[in-house]
């Protein structure tokens, strides 16, 4: 009916969503992205830290290991899987509680449309776990460097 009314112009239900988002993708997404790379440094930031601070704080315990023998390299290979460990229960937990958060919106708000893909999953698990054995080699250097008489000081 439209169609044939020559001082009207329709356009599709789903031509109407596009041109109505495009101006709002465009001031949004590059906000988004700057506010996802702020967060991801501020995360690598925190994990890095906390990498160390486990590292010098278990500093006597690998010196007893390399007094009792263990090689420096096993030492390093032993810290390098620490860290790898804590950054798995990390992404672990982070993306069940993403989940459950999600889960806990869209009860409250229906029209809160989140979905967590797969191909997002994977993205966060690999960029997390790079984010942690890359934060864990600083440590575990200073790890397989530790004096093992350290282990014997009063």
């Amino acid at each position: 009916r439209i169609a044939t009314q020559p001082q009207l112009r329709a356009v599709t239900r789903a031509r109407f969503d596009r041109q109505k988002e495009a101006p709002l993708r465009q001031m949004l997404l590059p906000v988004m992205a700057l506010v996802v790379a702020v967060g991801a440094a501020v995360a690598g930031t925190v994990v890095a830290v906390v990498r160390v601070t486990a590292a010098l704080a278990e500093r006597e315990a690998y010196a007893l290991l390399l007094a009792l023998g263990i090689g420096r390299g096993r030492l390093y290979a032993i810290a390098l899987l620490e860290s790898g460990f804590a950054t798995a229960l990390g992404v672990v937990l982070g993306i069940g509680a993403g989940w459950g958060l999600a889960a806990a919106l869209g009860a409250y708000e229906p029209r809160f449309l989140t979905t967590i893909s797969a191909s997002l999953v994977a993205a966060v698990s690999a960029g997390a776990l790079v984010v942690g054995l890359v934060a864990a080699v600083l440590p575990a250097g200073a790890v397989a460097r530790v004096d093992p008489a350290l282990a014997f000081r009063v």
